[in-house]
């Protein structure tokens, strides 16, 4: 059988938290802390303080775009601030390669350029799906996935409800 079925037993966590927990080694700490608003209401960082090292599942995507349409973008934008204040020097994505502080700021410049060219489009009165890769800063250009137009019509959708 596949699956849960599979499983013959399950043993509950005897360890849970809501906002944040720290798991004391001998040399070194774990850091988890959940964030409530930003890729999805339910993010989860790893953090190793010792080894500055960043665990950042699906709040970074590195040199891709980002799945913005079941979150809340504005929220992403704070949380990436608060993980940019974290002491780190290397991260593992949800998404990508091993990635660096850089990518942060990437991905922020990219969702930050992509609120501001949907809102444009739409104070224009103009169509947000005709938005192009060259509408974006030179280093977002090359970034490619599918994610692209589902962001744009997220977002599309989300502000003209606004």
């Amino acid at each position: 059988m596949n699956g849960i079925r599979s499983v013959k037993f399950l043993r509950e966590p005897n360890l849970t938290f809501k906002k944040g927990c720290i798991i004391h080694g001998d040399k070194k700490s774990v850091h988890l802390q959940s964030f409530k608003k930003a890729h999805t209401d339910g993010d989860v960082i790893v953090y190793i303080p010792e080894e500055k090292v960043l665990f950042a599942g699906d709040l970074l995507f590195a040199n891709r775009d980002p799945w913005i349409g079941s979150g809340d973008p504005e929220g992403w934008l704070s949380v990436n601030d608060e993980l940019m204040a974290l002491d780190f020097k290397i991260t593992i994505p949800g998404h990508g390669n091993l990635a660096s502080r850089e990518e942060f700021s990437l991905e922020s410049k990219y969702i930050k350029e992509l609120i501001e060219l949907v809102k444009n489009k739409i104070s224009a009165g103009e169509d947000p799906t005709q938005i192009k890769r060259e509408d974006f800063s030179k280093e977002l250009q090359s970034w490619n996935s599918i994610c692209f137009g589902w962001n744009i019509n997220f977002l599309a959708e989300l502000f003209k409800k606004a």
